[in-house]
């Protein structure tokens, strides 16, 4: 059984349990792996506190974490690559995020509706943010841009409470309404480059000042 079919979020109601040792699983301190420790499959609802991933783990099912709302942290293993579909979402407790140097892409919704997280360090050699990635993370008001990543899918960082935007010539995409709802963001610096901005990117922004290069 391929469990990430019952990944879709919301979905707090419903627990995945695995036995343990299971033939293809492995279950340690309330999360499920695959039986070689390389892949997470799941989490208890009711596993709560910072979580250090096991550098064994080079990929993360869709939607693993998806509505444990007692996690607080996690670090993750330098081996990942992509953090998945959902695989955060509605872990609305979850406050210290270090993430990998490893690092390439954030997917669609991955940590939707995280409402406690405060700041994010984005790591040099990430290109991708992916849509509504960090959507209605209430309290996120302070980020990073690293000069590798190319594009901010839409809806990105919708209403959230970032203050200061400093683009970097080197993005190339911020997607539809990526920053719609930021009431808070009141300064906002955009590059001299090829910037394709779409619609409703900063649509209902607190902007007080915009800085513009001359051309």
């Amino acid at each position: 059984i391929d469990i990430s079919i019952f990944s879709e979020y919301p979905f707090n109601s419903v627990n995945i349990i695995v036995p343990d040792n299971s033939n293809g699983f492995t279950k340690e301190g309330g999360i499920t792996y695959s039986i070689d420790m390389s892949a997470i499959i799941s989490c208890d609802r009711e596993k709560s506190g910072f979580y250090n991933m096991p550098s064994t783990v080079t990929k993360i099912y869709d939607g693993a974490f998806g509505g444990c709302e007692k996690i607080t942290g996690i670090r993750f293993s330098n081996k990942i690559t992509s953090i998945t579909y959902q695989a955060f979402a509605g872990c609305s407790s979850l406050l210290s995020v270090e993430l990998p140097s490893s690092l390439k892409t954030i997917e669609d919704k991955a940590f939707l509706d995280c409402t406690d997280i405060q700041e994010l360090n984005f790591p040099e050699g990430l290109e991708k943010i992916g849509n509504s990635a960090f959507e209605n993370n209430t309290n996120l008001k302070k980020i990073n841009i690293p000069s590798s990543l190319r594009t901010i899918e839409s809806s990105a960082f919708s209403s959230t409470a970032i203050s200061e935007l400093n683009v970097p010539p080197t993005l190339e995409k911020i997607g539809y309404g990526a920053f719609s709802g930021c009431t808070s963001l009141e300064k906002l610096t955009l590059p001299k480059s090829n910037l394709r901005i779409e619609g409703s990117a900063f649509f209902n922004c607190g902007i007080e000042e915009l800085t513009i290069p001359a051309k």
